[in-house]
């Protein structure tokens, strides 16, 4: 990709100032922000100090998935068990992110201004700039899915032969599988956009390659398997998928998703909405691994049981679903019991729908004209398409959206180039070469 650096650097540059200074004006409250903060942190530490994956007060625990804990212990080995540690590594993902959002367009359009605009507006994107100053595993999330679309669209782009692409997406997608697990509803659509233009080289040969694929995504996750099995005799990635599916079909459901109540609004009567609880409270278990497995299994269990006494409502409740993941107003509230909100909490709301909105329409814009020019681009409405099923089958909220806003910028990019390319088409094709 050609392009002058200078551009990319002055970016790069005002980012840092930016973020450094944003990320030191919140650093006493980097610990209170994000989901489940406070067991990374114990995880982060306890791992730096050779005590395992394990919070301080029960030990070992597979109550989050590894991989975002790991790379905060990382943080904490090379920088030291503060903020700036979390402020440096997530401020160079964030810049990967971008990296690879540039690389994507460059690839699949070939326009040195649309790879430009899907930099610029992936690493000012106001949801992942803030997440990236919180403990949250919303950036690296994001990189590995923006890594594997990467991967995906290069081996169809550049018509790759050679098996070590194949090998590196499967690792990616071990990762992004140990990182969130709903992930694994994106995996057919990476696959099926590899097979789809690949096939012609070797329908068989390509299938081969995809299996190779798989199978060292399992190798990559196997080693936290055999860790759990070892504590429970069963194999699972995380112990806290079964909470969220019954949050996701209870009698509760519809009034959280109408007000934009956080799921946190359900805890305060999981025990009386959920009486095989109980029962496990009287129980003994050989290790806190295997009590955090009852009680997963017990919520699932209770969430297919509500289902299966009110299927009507749970198919009522995917069009609220579907409605809150791409809703215009952000939602849930960020503090969900607390009805007098801040006037901060206020504005962040209104900024939310003023910048989201726009995004919106330039995505839809770009995803139809990329789209019918542009079919090795396939793989982001797949991808959208799959994460919001899920989603709407599951549970949707704004929050959960934010990963596949990196491709809506790529959409919205390629929309803002073929809207100003009247005014830069007689000055070569792109501004930024035009300049």
């Amino acid at each position: 990709m050609k392009f002058r650096s200078s551009y990319y650097w002055s970016i790069i540059g005002l980012f840092v100032l930016v973020h450094s200074y944003a990320g030191y004006s919140l650093r006493d409250s980097f610990w209170e922000r994000g989901n489940r903060s406070t067991e990374i942190f114990q995880i982060a530490k306890n791992l730096v100090a050779g005590e395992g994956f394990s919070l301080d007060e029960t030990g070992p625990t597979a109550n989050n998935e590894p991989i975002y804990a790991g790379f905060v212990a990382v943080s904490f080995a090379v920088f030291g068990q503060n903020w700036v540690a979390i402020l440096i590594t997530q401020s160079l993902l964030l810049l990967f992110m971008a990296f690879l959002s540039s690389q994507i367009a460059s690839m699949l359009f070939k326009k040195e201004w649309v790879s430009w605009l899907a930099f610029t507006g992936t690493l000012f994107y106001p949801f992942y700039f803030t997440q990236s100053l919180s403990v949250s595993d919303t950036v690296i999330f994001t990189t590995l899915l923006l890594l594997a679309v990467y991967l995906a669209v290069r081996i169809v782009s550049k018509e790759e032969q050679s098996s070590k692409w194949y090998i590196l997406l499967g690792v990616v997608l071990g990762g992004l599988l140990q990182t969130r697990m709903i992930s694994l509803t994106l995996f057919p659509g990476i696959f099926l956009y590899l097979l789809y233009f690949r096939y012609k080289a070797g329908f068989w040969a390509e299938v081969g390659r995809l299996a190779a694929a798989a199978l060292i995504m399992a190798l990559v996750c196997l080693p936290w398997l055999v860790r759990n099995y070892n504590y429970t005799e069963e194999l699972f990635i995380t112990t806290h998928g079964g909470i969220e599916f019954w949050f996701a079909f209870n009698d509760s459901t519809a009034y959280c998703l109408t007000n934009n109540l956080s799921v946190d609004y359900l805890r305060h009567d999981v025990e009386e909405k959920v009486p095989a609880l109980a029962e496990l409270e009287q129980q003994r278990f050989a290790n806190e691994i295997a009590r955090e497995y009852a009680y997963n299994s017990t919520f699932v269990k209770q969430g297919l049981d509500n289902i299966g006494h009110d299927p009507q409502q749970a198919l009522r409740n995917i069009p609220l679903k579907f409605q809150k993941f791409w809703s215009l107003q952000k939602n849930p509230r960020t503090n969900s019991l607390d009805e007098n909100r801040s006037s901060l909490s206020y504005y962040w709301d209104v900024f939310y729908t003023l910048y989201f909105t726009p995004l919106l329409l330039l995505g839809i814009l770009g995803f139809w004209w990329v789209t019918r020019q542009y079919p090795h681009s396939w793989i982001f409405w797949l991808l959208i398409l799959l994460f919001t099923i899920a989603h709407s089958l599951i549970y949707g909220f704004t929050r959960l959206r934010v990963p596949l806003d990196t491709l809506l910028i790529l959409y919205a990019s390629f929309a803002i180039h073929k809207l100003t390319n009247g005014i830069f088409q007689k000055r070569n094709e792109d501004p930024i070469a035009a300049s």
